[in-house]
């Protein structure tokens, strides 16, 4: 498990870093646009973190635990939310949408953080790791409901944005990024919510994909310039994103051969 939190915390690094980079280099007809992917890395930076947290908890107060998973849920909120702002704040409607989910994610989150009983019953660390019992109930599916709503949401945004782009280079960037951030959220909405209570020892795995969008990202501005980044800031950005890259694919292949060793 200590390889896999490393490669929680290369991921944390890699997602904030890429979002702060964004933000400074941008030119200044693409601030406001670098502002939203900030918001949205800083978040998935919150979310691999205390993902990370819940991985190494083996005496952790209940106050403690319930403080991790807030984090965990805030930190895909606020993720989700910076992109709903990135994809659609140029079109009408958008701002409006944003602030309704930002108001929405906020008092899912709010009533989390009150009452933990809304979310889940109990919790179990004799594994070393967070594993929660979920309750079923309507907490619990009006935050599918919200995650899955607010990623159709920026998602159409980007789809509309694609379809409306006239460059063929932007257009493929565009798709590229989409691709990126489609299999980020599959495996998120999966190992991090509806397979949370069966598949807990998993819930790393959501993070990690989430550097494939960053990736995506970085290629997409990189080589299809979907955003007016300096150079210099995007050779700052090539240097954490390769590093961090590298060291991750390391460590999981390490981490795999591993557990072949073992079982066998």
């Amino acid at each position: 498990m200590q390889l896999i939190r490393a490669l929680l915390i290369a991921a944390a690094t890699v997602a904030a870093l890429t979002g702060i980079s964004i933000f400074f280099g941008s030119r200044k007809q693409e601030k406001q646009a670098a502002k939203y992917f900030l918001i949205a890395a800083l978040g998935s930076a919150l979310w691999t973190i205390a993902i990370f947290c819940a991985l190494d908890m083996p005496n952790a107060s209940a106050e403690f635990v319930h403080f991790i998973i807030t984090c965990v849920i805030a930190g895909v909120t606020i993720s989700d939310i910076g992109l709903l702002a990135y994809f659609g704040h140029g079109y009408k409607g958008g701002r409006l949408l944003t602030l309704l989910f930002t108001i929405g994610g906020t008092l899912l989150v709010g009533l989390l953080a009150y009452d933990s009983s809304l979310f889940y019953s109990s919790y179990d660390l004799s594994q070393g790791y967070v594993r929660l019992f979920v309750d079923h109930n309507w907490h619990f599916y009006a935050l599918i409901i919200y995650f899955v709503l607010i990623s159709i949401t920026f998602s159409s945004y980007l789809v509309r944005r694609i379809e409306e782009t006239k460059n063929t280079g932007l257009k493929t960037g565009l798709k590229i990024f989409c691709i990126g951030l489609t299999i980020c959220g599959i495996l998120s909405l999966l190992f991090n919510l509806i397979f949370l209570t069966s598949l807990p020892n998993l819930i790393w795995i959501g993070p990690i994909a989430n550097v494939i969008s960053i990736t995506s990202f970085y290629y997409s501005v990189a080589k299809y310039h979907t955003l007016d980044v300096s150079s210099k800031w995007m050779k700052a950005m090539a240097g954490v994103i390769l590093i961090g890259v590298a060291v991750m694919i390391y460590l999981l292949a390490f981490y795999l051969v591993s557990n072949v060793a073992l079982k066998g």
